[in-house]
């Protein structure tokens, strides 16, 4: 016990001796030549100041990876396992906690492996078919995270591939009253809605037919 008081006597000269403050740990060990735990309790009892060791930040790409189900394909759909909005895409916050940010996983991956979306345009899924699947927030399609299932479209067009009610009025060959959408018989609104010129004709007619019998219905009274 007492060649062990006297080692560790020794030890703790050693380390009082040599200039170590400033220095990291892993240091210290090896100037000392002594454990890390033992290096660190004598520099501890000493008070010498010490370098904490500087953690690396993980990478916000290995981070994002880390949410994806299956990457090891490019031909699969890389499926999105965090969290996902009220839509069914998958939301990846990053930014660290005082500038958190969050986008669409499918965004966030085409930005980063791919670049920027020019202004105005939007991602596509291609890897969804609107004929094999139905859409909407349960579409598993919307949590794929593979760059290479994305295209830039219009949002026009990224609207008429999908399942939509407005995709599904623009298939239309007839108007309600069975009139044919022919070019000659389209009218565009400000919102690119269809009208059928025909129906508006005879509404206008039907409504000027309303107001000459009501007006003549008050004359007789």
């Amino acid at each position: 016990m007492k060649a062990l008081n006297q080692e560790t006597q020794v030890l703790k000269e050693k380390c009082r001796s040599l200039r170590l403050a400033g220095k990291s740990l892993v240091e210290i060990v090896s100037i000392t030549g002594v454990p890390s735990s033992t290096a660190f309790r004598y520099i501890r009892d000493l008070g010498i100041n010490i370098k904490a060791k500087k953690l690396e930040p993980e990478s916000v790409e290995r981070r994002f990876m880390k949410f994806i189900l299956d990457s090891s394909s490019m031909d699969i759909c890389w499926l999105w396992t965090g969290f996902t909005n009220k839509e069914g895409y998958g939301t990846f916050y990053f930014g660290g906690r005082s500038k958190q940010k969050s986008i669409e996983c499918h965004n966030w991956s085409y930005r980063h492996f791919v670049g920027d979306v020019p202004k105005g345009m939007q991602l596509d899924h291609i890897c969804h078919d609107p004929n094999d699947c139905s859409g909407g927030p349960k579409c598993v399609h919307r949590r794929c995270a593979n760059y290479t299932h994305l295209r830039v479209t219009s949002p026009k067009e990224n609207t008429l591939r999908s399942n939509s009610p407005s995709a599904w009025f623009s298939k239309r060959t007839h108007c309600n009253s069975g009139h044919e959408y022919t070019e000659d018989n389209i009218r565009w609104t400000s919102d690119n809605a269809r009208r059928c010129k025909i129906c508006e004709k005879e509404g206008s007619k039907n409504r000027y037919s309303m107001r000459r019998c009501n007006r003549s219905n008050s004359e007789s009274t």
